[in-house]
């Protein structure tokens, strides 16, 4: 019964992930900043405290791989940016690599989330902060990771958050992403119904 519950919660956030998406995809410029953080709070404050703890759980178990992958090329005492940091789990395992981690989400629930959990790690920085505008000065860090962000951006923000990326990163500075492949369930593009747009976001 619990997980015939958990799939009906899942098909009811991605019913309104898609509702959402739309809203954001036709959304202009100048509202789009407040628009994330509005779309991405709501869809997860409409999760039950299970679902939540599930997701966590999840999210912290495929952390800890990526992580030593990550390290392997971060390496240590490096200075690194978590972008879409979400509970924080990634950027913890990272900074245990003796390197100081930033976590930025557009998400508030989430930092709040991710900076109790880790308040005792002098080493992380969680920070409200998009991803299109970085509020950190020039050559911040040396390495930049995100997981899965890039299909939650609206197709006009991707080269702005790529040129914000490449002016906070140090010279010789690393980014790496990870992202959905178009039209997996959680991809933003696959909610559109113009082909246009599909297109210029896959």
């Amino acid at each position: 019964m619990t997980e015939l519950n958990d799939n009906l919660e899942r098909e009811k956030a991605i019913r309104l992930e898609n509702m959402l998406a739309e809203d954001l995809l036709r959304s202009p410029e100048t509202e789009r900043a407040d628009k994330y953080t509005e779309v991405y709070e709501r869809l997860y404050s409409t999760l039950s405290d299970d679902h939540r703890r599930i997701m966590s759980n999840n999210y912290r178990c495929s952390a800890a791989g990526t992580a030593r992958c990550l390290l392997k090329i971060i390496g240590t005492e490096k200075r690194v940016l978590d972008v879409g940091c979400g509970f924080g789990h990634l950027s913890h395992y990272i900074a245990q690599g003796a390197n100081m981690v930033t976590g930025i989400d557009i998400n508030r629930i989430h930092i709040k989330e991710a900076t109790e959990s880790y308040a005792d790690v002098d080493s992380i920085d969680f920070r409200e902060t998009r991803g299109c505008k970085l509020d950190f000065p020039d050559a911040s860090f040396d390495f930049v990771h995100s997981t899965s962000v890039f299909e939650h951006l609206h197709p006009a923000d991707v080269d702005t958050h790529l040129s914000e990326v490449a002016r906070v990163l140090k010279s010789g500075g690393i980014y790496i992403f990870t992202a959905l492949t178009p039209y997996r369930r959680g991809d933003i593009a696959q909610f559109s119904t113009d082909p246009e747009q599909r297109n210029k976001h896959g």
